[in-house]
């Protein structure tokens, strides 16, 4: 039988795999969900000549 700590450290690994995989699939929505405004903003800055910047908002 497995001891406790080793179960204990079993739930959080596959607890960090939910977390990792509901943050990739949200962020995939998120960019999704922008993506057709982002383009729209984009067009619009090179059409005035502008400098575009892009930056990612860094995750908790």
């Amino acid at each position: 039988m497995t001891s406790k700590t080793a179960m204990i450290q079993e739930l959080n690994n596959i607890e960090a795999r939910i977390h990792q995989k509901l943050r990739l699939e949200f962020e995939e929505l998120f960019v999704d969900e922008l993506t057709d405004k982002q383009h729209i903003v984009l067009n619009f800055i090179e059409q005035k000549g502008g400098e575009v910047l892009l930056f990612k908002l860094p995750s908790n």
